[in-house]
């Protein structure tokens, strides 16, 4: 007996492991979950008020011999007399769906004198579950004998979404028992059923039937992803379907026929019905500008259509074939196109750096002396970076019926709505990414040359690229069908339920998008980022508690708008929005030197314009010529900033901003600070005054991006993998368009921008420590030397000027230069608006925050009180809310400020 053992030890029992723990756990919550969803399994034919017939049991083919089924139906004003006057109306739902989705049309239609039937296709409601087939075709053959068993032997039907494929198959097994179709946002070509390919789209909806039907028996979810007839139901119904036929039914479809879309569909596209309609003969085409959901949230329209179409149906009149477009002004736009790819947003074409800082990437270097074997390994590697913008199967429309548009792998480009014709097999592409663009373009420039060990790459990195994309779609229609079961199963299945689920799928296929990229991953993070850090929050968020607080020292100071009476010289509410900043800068160069000079070009031919601006240079008025900075005339965060170098880039710019534009010397910097000053109401006296009209609020110090490389990443990759930068990377990126793919050498910094703006990538610090009594007398000698450039009004006591508050952006050399106020220039002067911007300091807390912008705005309103007392009237909330608009309007799109 080994000593200090006890004889006992070894009758101990041992502690199970954790992997058997974790099994009996999953087992034990499976059990479970299971048996939750037996305790709330409904009896079919129970829960509703619908009515339920046997008929039956039918599959593709037609009548199964021997076998029945039950269909439950609801109906609206049914009575002989009326059976006799009118042919009813027939209203089959899509997938996932019920009778009950028509509780909101069908009773408009019956008040226009229609019998109407709403059944629940077999497979979904309280209609019989197991079932050989759940296709289009088979739920048509169901229906006839539906109307067989109510004694109908014609009937008016309409199709929504899915359901429209089981109108189209009625009027070709039976014509001369539909009297007329209706397609509301219906199914139509196969080319309009996700990427248009059938075979991929039933792969992708038999991974869904393993991962969302069967899978979901594995997984205790306690109810929350439906039962499991509904997913299978649901599942079955795609991927029993064939769309291929449909085009053929159209094509020889005699039935007059009416076609409802939404221009705003993102589940079966706009273009889709344009093809029914060019297939169709007797049909009519009306295009609204509504979603997907006509039925339940435009049913009185919807309802209205129909019924003036039934009538002149009913009263013998003949087909009028027309197109009643409703939504013109966006005709030419596919609303929820497939979704931007994380990594790169649309429309930028793929580039390399320039020549002289082009390099290849690391993988693709080291092939060069390496074995085949091995370059096969790296090519994928290095497709994984570049192949999926050039696949066959990345080129594909989004898949419909998962929650819309969002389903589609990542990096696949988007498309606009093609102009179809029947003849097609396929809807044209105006992507500018196109697969088949030629190696030399600029979408093509990354695709290796397809010869040789290249080729070989190339197909097994498409093949790759095709079988990640059907992997991925199928399991975005796993997440959507998810995230939407586990909203029905909250919510039932109500107008409430079918809207959250709508929201919820295409969310959660958002989501799965960029969780699956890299690229999409950082994304998230920095969305979460953005969200804790207080420097990134709307500015409603940052502002409300500090604007309840500011109620009460408005109503002290007698109105809400009370501080638009400060900077009476400057205009605008003393510069809220508009205000002029040519008038500003040049109101300061009484000062002499350290203000940047300017000269303001008015709007104009770009020529015209161009002109104006070399006169300026000539003339001495920009002594400095080129560079110089060009911006709108009134602007706000860095809006339409740009440095331009030559006369060939102020022409461009001036081709693009078509509103007043100012141009100004350029200062380089590197140091920036934000200084905000505020005018005293009782300048101090004695000998440490100075002759001092103000003081100094605030210094921001501003630290530009700047960007260390490694020699291993793109610029984009080092870009998403900064903590910080990664929260402004649309911004970043957008700057970098032309070298977001580059990888610099190692230790290189590269600049991100020299914008001295928060929101174009800066960072602000508090600088207070910064401000030196020097800094502090020419900031207020800059104050005083102010001078308006036009007459005022108001009454000013002796020695005002007429500013009150404003923030001085400043530009210095060096450190010690700003230290000592030599060498400076004020590139800007901000008015009532001007916030003291070391507010977005991150590492001050939310707390030290809200009481500096406290602090700020009771200055600024007891400023404006004195103002107000010596006869400047406030701004009007009118006027107000007219200058925001005239600011706002007609903006030029100009991309991040440069």
């Amino acid at each position: 007996m080994t000593p200090g053992v006890s004889p006992n030890a070894r009758l101990a029992p041992r502690k199970p492991s954790r992997v058997v723990v974790g099994w009996v756990i999953y087992a034990v919550l499976l059990a479970a979950s299971h048996g939750v969803q037996w305790l709330r399994a409904e009896v079919p034919g129970t829960s509703r008020n619908a009515t339920t017939v046997e008929i039956p049991l039918t599959d593709t083919d037609g009548v199964v011999e021997g076998r029945t089924q039950e269909v439950a139906y609801f109906r609206w004003n049914v009575t002989r007399a009326e059976r006799q006057t009118h042919d009813p109306i027939l209203l089959l739902h899509g997938s996932p769906g019920s009778g009950t989705n028509f509780t909101r049309l069908a009773p408009r239609l019956a008040d226009a004198g229609y019998a109407v039937f709403a059944p629940d296709l077999p497979g979904f409601g309280d209609s019989t579950k197991a079932l050989p087939s759940y296709a289009i075709r088979a739920h048509a053959h169901a229906m006839l004998e539906l109307l067989d068993a109510l004694g109908i032997d014609r009937v008016h039907v309409a199709g929504w979404s899915q359901g429209g494929g089981v109108a189209l198959w009625m009027a070709e097994l039976a014509p001369d028992r539909v009297a007329s179709l209706t397609l509301i946002a219906s199914v139509g070509v196969q080319e309009s059923e996700g990427s248009g390919s059938y075979l991929f789209e039933h792969i992708k909806y038999g991974v869904g039937y393993l991962g969302l039907v069967l899978g979901g028996e594995a997984i205790p979810h306690f109810g929350l992803l439906q039962e499991h007839w509904f997913r299978r139901s649901f599942i079955r119904n795609f991927w029993d379907s064939d769309q291929r036929p449909l085009r053929d039914i159209m094509s020889r479809l005699t039935a007059p026929t009416l076609i409802l879309h939404g221009r705003d569909d993102f589940l079966t596209p706009i273009w889709a019905a344009t093809a029914s309609h060019e297939l169709i003969t007797p049909s009519r085409l009306i295009i609204t500008g509504d979603s997907h959901f006509l039925p339940v949230v435009q049913a009185e329209q919807t309802a209205a259509d129909m019924a003036a179409f039934l009538n002149a149906r009913t009263a013998g009149l003949p087909m009028q074939r027309d197109t009643i477009d409703r939504a013109p002004a966006r005709h030419a736009t596919q609303p929820h196109a497939l979704p931007r790819s994380p990594a790169r947003p649309a429309g930028r074409p793929v580039v390399g750096a320039p020549a002289r800082r082009r390099r290849a990437h690391p993988c693709a270097r080291r092939t060069r002396r390496r074995p085949p074997r091995i370059r096969r390994r790296h090519g994928l590697a290095r497709r994984g970076h570049r192949r999926a913008q050039h696949s066959p199967a990345a080129c594909r429309p989004a898949p419909r019926g998962c929650g819309g548009a969002a389903a589609a792998p990542p990096g696949t480009p988007s498309s606009d709505p093609p102009r179809w014709s029947p003849g097609n097999t396929r809807p044209p592409s105006d992507d500018s990414d196109s697969c088949s663009a030629p190696a030399s373009s600029p979408g093509g420039a990354t695709r290796p040359r397809a010869t040789g060990q290249l080729r070989r790459l190339g197909i097994t990195g498409t093949l790759g690229a095709a079988c990640g994309t059907a992997l991925w779609t199928a399991l975005a229609l796993v997440l959507a069908m998810t995230a939407a079961s586990i909203a029905l199963a909250t919510l039932g299945d109500g107008f409430l339920a079918m809207a959250a689920a709508l929201l919820a799928a295409p969310l959660a296929v958002r989501l799965g998008i960029y969780a699956a990229t890299w690229s999409g991953r950082r994304r998230l993070l920095a969305t979460l980022g953005r969200a804790r850090r207080r420097e990134f929050w709307p500015a409603t968020v940052l502002y409300a508690p500090v604007a309840i607080r500011l109620l009460a020292t408005a109503a002290r100071h007698r109105g809400l708008l009370t501080f638009t009476c400060v900077n009476p010289v400057i205009g605008a509410g003393g510069g809220v929005v508009g205000e002029s900043k040519h008038r500003i800068q040049t109101g300061l160069e009484g000062l002499g030197e350290g203000v940047m000079r300017t000269a303001l070009l008015a709007p104009g031919d770009p020529d015209t314009r161009l002109a104006s601006l070399e006169q300026a240079i000539e003339s001495g008025r920009l002594p400095d010529g080129y560079p110089l900075v060009l911006k709108p005339d009134a602007g706000q965060r860095g809006y339409g900033v740009k440095v331009v170098r030559s006369p060939a880039d102020a022409r461009d710019y001036l081709t693009r901003m078509t509103r007043p534009v100012l141009a100004q010397q350029y200062h380089p910097g590197p140091i920036e600070v934000g200084v905000l000053w505020v005018r005293e109401p009782d300048p101090p006296t004695g000998d440490n005054s100075a002759g001092r009209v103000g003081r100094v609020f605030s210094v921001t110090a501003k630290e530009f991006p700047r960007l260390k490389t490694d020699g291993r990443h793109t610029i984009e990759q080092l870009i998403y993998r900064h903590p910080r930068f990664r929260l402004q990377a649309d911004i970043l990126l957008d700057r970098m368009a032309g070298r977001r793919l580059e990888i610099p050498e190692r230790d290189d910094t590269v600049s991100l921008g020299n914008i001295g703006n928060h929101a174009q990538g800066a960072l602000f610090r508090d600088g207070m420590h910064l401000m030196t009594p020097e800094l502090e007398a020419w900031i207020d000698r800059a104050a005083a030397a102010f001078r308006s450039t036009e007459p005022t009004e108001h009454a000013r006591p002796d020695g005002d000027n007429g500013l009150d508050f404003g923030r001085f952006d400043i530009r210095a050399r060096s450190i010690e230069d700003l230290a000592a106020a030599r060498d400076l220039g004020i590139i800007e002067l901000n008015g009532t608006t001007a916030e003291s911007t070391n507010i977005y300091d991150p590492d001050r807390s939310v707390w030290w925050t809200w009481g500096v912008l406290l602090r700020q705005w009771q200055v600024l309103y007891r400023l404006g009180a004195r103002r107000r007392s010596l006869g400047v009237p406030p701004m009007g909330l009118a006027e107000l809310r007219r200058a925001w608009a005239e600011f706002a309007d007609d903006r030029p799109d100009l991309g991040a400020a440069e």
